[in-house]
This record gives structure tokens, C-alpha cells and sequence, in this order.
């Protein structure tokens, strides 16, 4: 899993001369990135061992480089004195480097890795984060903590490279730190118990030690629980953590379990005590013994969350467990469920209960069966959310095709705003039909979502005729239509509305090729994805009467390949968007040109592999890193010295994308930067190449969003969306990999 991060801008009271440009009182901006990865024991203090033993980089204040104290105003100026000099001797030697044209000595890199490592030790001790007040790192770490506590299931925890991260490890980087970390005890009652990740699968002495410590630093916060084991855990083993949680289940305020049924029932000490639990991930399963036979499940009762007054959010996901799972069902407001070979006890409670009080409903995995199996008349008048998701069924299998759906044909939701349906087995329209019908129209239905691979089927025309029942639908996920229902959508000044007049974002799946669809998707970008103005609305009396305009128009592929065809495709189906001026230009001088530029392919290839050196965390500029950069720097004079004649060379090349990548990243992302100045060289190009790109921008009609997606547009553009068009909001360097090729269908609607 990712590191996650947090960012803060803060505005702090700056009034020491830290600085030579800094000479009287003033607030400074700073963007605070927290990364989750911080290890046990790190402090931002430099160790001795980074500083450069060399007496020509002896340092000014060494006490400083020992602690997180702040500078006083004359040791600011003598640390901005030595980053001048350092730094000016290091543009000179780069300079004496750069002029002999030969790969640098191994003494000379040396030399300007120790005096790169000098200016950027000294300028971490300038610091404004030494400056930061104790209340204002209370609110930070405060911040930080919270991204352990998602509003939505299932999980909290962030992994890294050096296993489990918990929100109280700012305490142990400083002073200071700790000291601010110790007066919030909501910080220390976050607890992580995941014996997935220890090696000998039962806790050590340090871990207990370390659990009662959280528990008694947490005096009487709510506890946040992450509890997960593997399948087959020694309870026995256990059981001091279990104690120490159950004696505190007065706490328990969000907690997350997952682990076999043998430990859930391990917990039944706090039945009855959850007065404080508001939220429950509760995730297990039955065992399975060596010979692979499922026990009977039948007969067995989980009790133990039954009785808590103020629990509103649940989250249930059992495996192979056919037994009775008692909740308080009556007085949830969001509940979800999902696992695998689950029961229907959860389905056949949840509904009736909670018809009154239920707002947020989804169901992972529905079977066939419960489909089928006959439900009550349903009326949930205080649902706005219902996502279901069908277990998956055979495309070939006919005999969906006789299935009687009996849970949607007894369900009514009067004031549904958000739909979601995936892998329903059938064509979906007749019963999403008679459902808008029977729960009043859905007039308050703004988002639907609906993805299956039966949409072929359907009749042209037959998906526009259910929109029809939809008009105030403001956001739409559907798999690629027919072209019929498609131009329904077009807006055109001779004709009445177009159908979804308040559509604001569309996103449709292709899961093959666009062949056919370049003239209504283009139809449909420029007719709607433009600000409407009531001279261009020709039939729309009022402001009431005119569409909306198209705010987000994606095309969503399951791979990156078919993304970058369909990219092709929507920009070669007009005949100027390749203009002819170029339809002669294949000279043996234009393809070398072509070849040149194309030379970045591997490159993008083994990104990350080479852009982990920009994206590292270590600071250190090593050697292995300067040749790395030296060699870029090599490849850019190559590339500075092609003379692009046009914009056709930069799209089949994509070297403008790569360009703007790294002339957006910040100095500290690209090490070398100051050495070779990649970031200004790259926007040097840019500046270059700008006359073609924005000349040529009438020509396009889609951008990239992502590595599997593409954002349509219309043909005339502002001013400020035209760098967003040609080079799209994201980099994604496996979009120009032919090796990266995912075609598992994602039925995912994301950047």
C-alpha cells in the first residue's frame, strides 16, 4: 500500500534574520508534507556520520546539526554566508567540468557530492519548521492522526518499507516534538495490533510493553482499534492483548477486526460494555482444517457486537460462515456488506430493521440466488446511497437469461441520489425502468452507475428511452452505449433539450475500440462540454431551460494500449488534426528527427527505476546518483539539438509530456537539478516548442487523465484550460510503454 500523506499550509510569525534576504518581521506560507513512513528512531537532527569531514566544509554552528533548535539571528547569517560560498564553489568546479566535455573524475564527483551535501544540510537548519509554536505542531500532528482514521471502510493502516506506521511517531523525532505529541491523547489511542506482519505471529515482550504504554498515554480518549490476524491464530497467545483490549471496550470508539471466527468469539468479555463503539469493520471467517473440510457453521451465533447504543456504521464481511451474526440492525444509518460464500442472514435483517433509519446501503458479491429468493415489499424512504455488486456469472451462461429478479421488483427508494450497479446478469433496463417508476420518479437521482457487459444487447434507442425517466441526473457511468442513444445527448440548436439537460459528468467505458463513435463523441464534447450562452440557445427561453454544461467527459479503457489507440483515433478522425502540410513530410531527415526524440522511449520504460533516483527519499546526492544525472544531462543536449519543424513530431514522440513532467517537479524531487538544471532546460523547451502546441490546439479533442483514460474536450478552449488539454493533469509514464499492457477489465471510474 501507499505511503499516505498530509498537507498543511500554516502561517507562521517569521522574525529571525534567517536569511539574507529576510532583514525585518514577516509571516511565511509553509506546505508541511508528513509521510506516513517515518521509522522508529528517526529525527531530523543530521547525524555526524552525514556531515563532510572535509575542513573546507567544516560547518559554522556543529551544534545545530545535533538538534532541532532554532538559529539565533547571527548564526543565520553565518550559515546563509557558507551556502553562498559552498555553493558558488560548486557552480565553479561544475562549470570547469562542463567546459572539458569529459566524463568528471571520481575525485571530482567526490568533491561536489560532499559540497551538494554541505549546502543542503545547512539550508534544512534555516529552516521556518525549527520556528513552528508547540500549539501549531499540536494541530499538525493532529491532522496527521486523522489519516489513520478514514471516513469510509475498510482500513487504517499505512504500510512502508519498514513495516506498521503509527500517527504518535512524530513524538520520537525531537524534543520539542514529543512534547507536543504527549498532550493529545487521542494520538496514543490508536492502536495497531496486525499480527500479519510479525515473524513469529504472537507478540513479544517489547510489543506488550509497548501496547500497555499507548493504553496508559491514552488516559480516557476514544480507542481506534486495528486488530487483524491470519487464519489459524493461537488464541493463546493472544489473549494478554484480548484482556488488556476487553478491560478498556468502555472506549471503543471505531474499531476494525479482522481475524477467524476463533478469535472474534474470543472477545465475548465485552458484550454489553460497547457504550462509545460508533463504527464497526467486522471481518471473519471459518477456519479451515488441514484436510480442507469446512466445519458446520450452522448452529453458531456471533453475539458479541449485539448490544451497543451507539453504533451507526457497520461494515460486515463474512467467509464460509452460515451461522447468525445478531447486530443491533435497527438503528444503523450505513451498512455494508461483502465477503465470500456469505449467508443472507446480514440481507434478510438489515432491510426491514432499518427501513426507517438506513441511509448509506451497499452489498459486495450478491448472489444469484438472493436475487431470486422472494423479498418483501421494501420501501426505504431515508436511502440516498445503494451500490450493489452482483457475483460474477458466466457471459456465456443462458441461463440468466430466464433468472427472476424479485429483490429490485419489491424495492422502492423515493429519495435515492446515488445509484451504483455492477455485473448485474442480465439487461438491466426493464428493471431499472419499472424501479424509477416505482419509487416516484427518482427525482432526487443526481449520480448513476451502472456497468455490465450486457449493455450490447440492448435495442438502440432503448438506453435513451430510460433517460427519458432521469432528467435530473447530474453524473453518469455507463459502458459504451449504441451510437443511437449517444446522439440523444448532443445538444443542437434546431431541436428541443438534450436528454440529461443537467448531466455535469460523464464517463463511459470502452472495453474495445472507438471505431464509429469519433463523430458523436466529438458531437457530443463540442455541444456540451462549452459554457453556454443564451445567444447559442437558439429554442431556450431562460436560464432554467438551457443544458448544463458537460464539466468531466472521460473514456475509461481497460488498458493502457487501448487508451493510447483510442487517444489516436478520436485525434486522426478529423482531417486537420494532423495538418497537410505534414502529409509529405516522411523524408529520411524527418524520420531521423522522429528517431531522436523517440530515444526517451526507454527511458519512460524504466521509470521508476530511473526517476526513483528523483523520487528518492534519501538526500544524499551519491555518486551513482551524479552519473546517473550526468548521463541525463548527456541525453537532454541530445535532445536540444533536434530542430522540430512541427507539432506532429512532438505528439508522435511525446517528448513535450516528459518535458513538463520534470519541469513541474520541484528541485528537491530532481537531484542534479542545480548541477545540470534540468527542470529550467526542460521549460526552455517548452517555451521552444509553445508556437506549435498552441497553434495546433483547435486540433484536438481529448487528453489524457491518467494511464487509462481519456478527458474529451471541445475544439475552442479558454486560455486557462489550453495546458491542461495538451498535456493532460497527470504524468503516467506506462502510457507510453507498449510492455505495460493491463486488459483486466477495472470497472473502476477513476483517474
Amino acid at each position: 500500500m501507499a505511503t499516505r500523506m498530509h498537507r498543511l499550509a500554516v502561517s507562521i510569525p517569521f522574525t529571525g534574520n534567517n536569511n539574507s534576504n529576510t532583514t525585518k518581521n514577516s509571516t511565511k506560507s509553509i506546505g508541511l508534507k508528513f509521510s506516513l513512513s517515518l521509522p522508529r528512531g528517526s529525527t531530523s537532527a543530521t547525524s555526524e556520520s552525514n556531515i563532510p569531514s572535509n575542513a573546507e566544509f567544516a560547518s559554522p554552528v556543529p551544534h545545530l546539526l545535533r538538534s532541532n533548535f532554532p538559529p539565533s539571528d547571527s548564526e543565520g547569517v553565518l550559515i546563509q554566508d557558507a551556502i553562498d560560498r559552498v555553493s558558488a564553489q560548486n557552480e565553479a568546479l561544475l562549470s570547469s567540468t562542463s567546459s572539458n566535455s569529459t566524463k568528471p573524475s571520481p575525485g571530482t564527483l567526490k568533491r561536489l557530492e560532499s559540497g551538494l551535501e554541505f549546502v543542503q544540510i545547512h539550508k534544512s537548519i534555516l529552516s521556518p519548521l525549527r520556528l513552528v509554536p508547540e500549539e501549531i505542531l499540536r494541530d499538525i500532528f493532529s491532522i496527521y492522526s486523522n489519516s489513520f482514521l478514514l471516513a469510509e471502510h475498510p482500513h487504517i493502516v499505512t504500510l512502508s518499507t519498514h513495516g506498521i506506521t503509527y500517527p504518535w511517531n512524530p513524538s520520537q523525532v525531537c524534543r520539542s516534538w514529543r512534547s507536543a505529541a504527549l498532550s493529545l491523547h487521542h494520538l496514543w489511542g490508536q492502536l495497531i495490533v496486525d499480527t500479519c506482519l510479525w515473524k513469529s505471529r504472537k507478540p513479544s515482550k517489547s510489543f506488550l510493553g509497548l501496547f500497555a504504554t499507548l493504553i496508559d498515554r491514552s488516559h480516557d480518549a476514544p480507542l481506534c482499534i486495528y486488530f487483524c490476524t491470519p487464519p489459524n491464530t493461537d488464541v493463546g497467545a493472544l489473549r494478554p492483548i484480548i484482556d488488556v483490549l476487553v478491560s478498556h471496550s468502555e472506549r471503543w470508539s471505531t474499531v476494525y477486526l479482522i481475524t477467524p471466527y476463533s478469535v472474534v468469539n474470543a472477545f465475548q468479555g465485552i458484550k454489553g460494555r460497547l457504550l462509545a463503539l460508533s463504527r464497526l469493520y467486522l471481518s471473519f471467517g471459518i477456519e479451515e482444517p488441514i484436510d480442507g473440510a469446512i466445519p458446520d457453521s450452522n448452529d453458531m451465533v456471533v453475539d458479541t457486537f449485539e448490544i451497543a447504543p451507539k453504533l451507526r456504521s457497520m461494515y460486515l464481511s463474512t467467509t464460509s460462515f452460515s451461522g447468525r451474526v445478531l447486530l443491533p440492525y435497527s438503528q444503523f444509518l450505513v451498512f455494508l456488506e461483502g465477503g465470500e460464500r456469505a449467508n443472507g442472514h446480514a440481507r434478510e435483517h438489515i432491510l426491514p430493521s432499518s427501513s426507517s433509519t438506513l441511509i448509506d446501503l451497499s452489498f459486495a458479491r450478491f448472489p444469484m440466488d438472493d436475487l431470486q429468493k422472494p423479498w418483501p415489499k421494501m420501501d426505504l424512504p431515508q436511502v440516498t446511497h445503494l451500490d450493489m455488486k452482483f457475483e460474477n456469472v458466466n457471459e456465456e451462461d443462458d441461463l440468466n437469461d430466464n433468472l427472476q429478479d424479485n429483490f429490485f421488483g419489491n424495492l422502492s427508494l423515493p429519495n435515492i441520489q446515488s445509484l451504483s450497479i455492477a455485473n448485474y446478469p442480465k439487461n438491466i433496463l426493464p428493471v431499472l425502468s419499472s424501479f424509477i417508476l416505482r419509487s416516484s420518479h427518482c427525482m432526487m437521482l443526481q449520480s448513476l452507475s451502472f456497468s455490465t457487459y450486457f449493455l450490447a444487447e440492448h435495442e438502440p434507442g432503448e438506453l435513451g428511452a430510460f433517460f427519458e425517466l432521469t432528467p435530473y441526473l447530474k453524473r453518469l457511468s455507463v459502458y459504451l452505449p449504441h451510437p443511437t442513444d449517444l446522439m440523444r445527448l448532443v445538444a443542437r440548436p434546431e431541436s428541443d433539450l438534450p436528454l440529461l439537460p443537467r448531466l455535469e459528468e460523464l464517463y463511459i467505458f470502452v472495453y474495445d475500440t472507438l471505431e464509429g463513435y469519433e463523430d458523436v463523441l466529438s458531437n457530443i464534447a463540442s455541444s456540451r462540454c462549452e459554457p453556454v450562452e443564451p445567444s447559442d440557445c437558439f429554442p431556450y427561453s431562460s436560464s432554467l431551460s438551457r443544458p448544463t454544461r458537460l464539466k468531466h467527459f472521460r473514456l475509461v479503457f481497460p488498458g493502457a494500449v487501448l487508451c493510447h489507440a483510442g487517444h489516436e483515433m478520436m485525434e486522426s478522425w478529423s482531417s486537420s488534426a494532423l495538418p497537410r502540410i505534414y502529409s509529405a513530410a516522411t523524408t529520411k531527415a524527418f524520420e531521423e528527427r522522429l528517431g531522436v526524440l523517440k530515444d526517451w522511449t526507454p527511458l519512460a520504460n524504466s521509470l521508476p527505476s530511473i526517476f526513483s533516483y528523483f523520487w528518492s527519499s534519501s538526500h544524499k546526492m551519491g555518486l551513482t546518483k551524479i552519473k546517473k544525472a550526468f548521463q541525463v544531462s548527456q541525453w537532454f543536449s541530445m535532445v536540444e539539438s533536434v530542430k522540430i519543424e512541427g507539432a506532429k513530431e512532438l505528439y508522435l514522440s511525446d517528448i513535450h509530456h516528459l518535458m513538463y513532467h520534470i519541469s513541474s517537479l520541484s528541485s528537491s524531487e530532481v537531484p542534479g537539478d542545480n548541477i545540470y538544471h534540468f527542470r529550467k532546460r526542460a521549460r526552455a523547451l517548452l517555451d521552444k516548442w509553445s508556437t506549435f502546441l498552441s497553434d495546433d490546439i483547435r486540433n484536438r479533442s481529448g487528453h489524457s487523465k491518467g494511464h487509462r483514460a481519456l478527458s474529451m474536450s471541445p475544439g475552442t478552449m479558454p486560455s486557462e484550460a489550453i495546458m491542461s488539454l495538451i498535456y493532460g493533469d497527470k504524468f503516467y509514464p506506462q502510457k507510453y510503454s507498449v510492455s505495460w499492457y493491463d486488459l483486466q477489465v477495472v470497472l473502476q471510474f477513476q483517474d
